[in-house]
């Protein structure tokens, strides 16, 4: 299990009042329940503090939604940590090569939104 971003009201064990919006890419075995984490050049790396990830190619963010398509996972909109505005931005981090990239895409996009659900229908990938 992958999990990316999001927002959290405590930074390495203290309680940051408004939130803040993380950056950081944690795994899950589902085999032996074990957590580790990707650094900026998503290596593993065994860590339990909350730590960005400054080469990442996309904003901070969290409400976002990601999903699993075969060995990417796709992640939609959110808020941005910045401006806290909507966001209806694109990415896919390819978790073999670990690199993100910005997919060209056809036709108009939803717009900007935050906490929503996506997921994906294999029969129409």
């Amino acid at each position: 299990m992958y999990v990316y971003g999001g927002r959290s009201y405590m930074t390495e064990g203290i309680y940051a009042g408004e939130g803040c919006f993380l950056g950081d890419l944690h795994v899950l075995d589902l085999k032996n329940w074990s957590w580790s984490k990707l650094d900026k050049d998503h290596k593993r790396i065994l860590s339990r503090s909350i730590l960005g990830h400054p080469g990442l190619s996309l904003v901070t963010r969290g409400g976002h939604s990601v999903n699993l398509l075969g060995n990417c996972l796709v992640i939609f909109g959110g808020e941005d940590a910045r401006w806290n505005c909507p966001l209806n931005d694109l990415h896919v981090l390819d978790l073999v090569s670990r690199k993100w990239s910005k997919p060209l895409v056809r036709g108009v996009p939803p717009a900007g939104r935050l906490h929503h659900a996506a997921t994906v229908h294999t029969a129409r990938r």
